[in-house]
């Protein structure tokens, strides 16, 4: 042990000779991966991405200014002593030495906790500067292995993309980055690419990875409340609900209250979900105005055209727990409401010339429902 700690000061003395700053041209001499460029052109991107987000989070300038500091920054202790000696100390030394060469602490501390979390039980980045740099650096390595065709494979997942792709849901999540779009992300990170020979067309590299991230949201949402409910928010918003991936969890935690509190219209909501779904695969979805249901014999066909009008009204801006919470309250008027017309009208009835427009209309209807959740996951 006494070896080692005096090993650990002669490194200490020695790497104190050098700013970190002027070991980042030495990063040009370690291979990140043979088709994606050097750590310095990685460090790079990712500086150019990191200062993109905070753009898109309107951070204010000094704050900017201190993301990209510690961008560029961040992987300059990889070419150190100590963590050429010590390699679990990278991002501890980078910040130790930052902080003894006067570097402002947001930067210094980005350094170190850029890395996190590092596993599922850990806290993300605590702070914006630390954050947008984490979430550059995860989404470069995403965007970049599913371009060369380094998506994960069954149980193979050398570069541990999985839990790059975790990492940044649960750092958006966490930190209640609504405005982050991960699609957006990705194109972004995308950019930093150009010039590379790349497998994939970027529209299928963007749609590949949302794919892929999209069942990381699954197993995130499902862990907060339960696979059911986290099933019902994303099959009723596919990959939309990567648009405002809080939102999405605001909506499972509200649905989670009303499924544990079993609200009794919950049977009714299923009931009627499935037989949207059956009407949905039959007709167009299109929201007609009352006045196209003018001379109708069936009375019901103008309370199908209000109930869907107030459901597609419901749907929308559904993007915090409270507002969640208000569309399934107002979902027991509906589902019973509906649930008796299915049961006393002819919906699809063929010798009806309002027949077509009735089912579009109730087409429109199970969208818009499904925006909400799909409830006939919740049997």
């Amino acid at each position: 042990m006494r070896a080692r700690l005096t090993d650990a000061r002669f490194f200490w003395e020695e790497d104190q000779r050098s700013p970190l700053e002027a070991r980042y041209e030495k990063l040009g001499g370690i291979v990140f991966h043979h088709r994606l460029g050097t750590v310095k052109e990685r460090v790079e991107r990712v500086g150019r991405l990191a200062t993109r987000i905070a753009d898109a989070l309107a951070l204010d300038a000094a704050t900017e200014a201190r993301v990209l500091r510690a961008a560029r920054l961040a992987k300059c202790d990889l070419v150190t002593l100590m963590v050429g000696e010590f390699p679990e100390l990278q991002g501890h030394m980078g910040r130790a030495y930052a902080l003894a060469q006067g570097e402002p602490p947001e930067v210094a501390d980005a350094i170190r906790d850029h890395y996190k979390p590092v596993g599922a039980q850990d806290d993300v980045a605590p702070d914006d500067v630390s954050a947008c740099v984490a979430l550059a650096d995860r989404l470069d390595t995403l965007a970049g292995c599913f371009a060369v065709g380094l998506a994960p494979t069954g149980a193979a997942d050398p570069f541990a993309l999985r839990r790059a792709c975790i990492s940044a849901l649960r750092t958006i999540l966490d930190r209640g980055y609504a405005s982050l779009r991960f699609s957006s992300l990705v194109e972004q990170a995308l950019d930093g690419f150009e010039g590379k020979k790349l497998d994939l067309e970027r529209d299928a590299t963007v749609a590949k990875l949302s794919e892929f991230a999209l069942e990381r949201l699954r197993g995130l949402l499902a862990s907060a409340t339960s696979t059911q409910v986290a099933d019902a928010v994303l099959e009723g918003s596919g990959l939309t609900a990567l648009d405002n991936v809080v939102s999405a969890l605001a909506r499972a935690r509200a649905l989670q209250a009303v499924v544990d509190a079993r609200e009794p219209w919950l049977d009714k909501a299923r009931i009627v979900a499935k037989r949207l779904a059956g009407i949905s695969r039959e007709a167009q979805p299109q929201l007609h105005a009352p006045a196209e249901f003018e001379g109708t014999s069936k009375a019901d066909d103008y309370a199908i055209q209000k109930l869907v009008h107030e459901l597609d009204r419901m749907a929308v801006g559904l993007t915090t727990e409270a507002a969640m919470h208000s569309a399934l309250m107002a979902m027991d008027e509906f589902a019973t409401k509906l649930d008796r017309i299915f049961l006393e009208t002819l919906v699809n009835d063929p010798a009806d010339s309002f027949t077509r427009i009735r089912l579009e209309t109730l087409a429109y209807g199970a969208e818009s429902m499904r925006r909400i959740a799909d409830f006939s996951k919740l049997g």
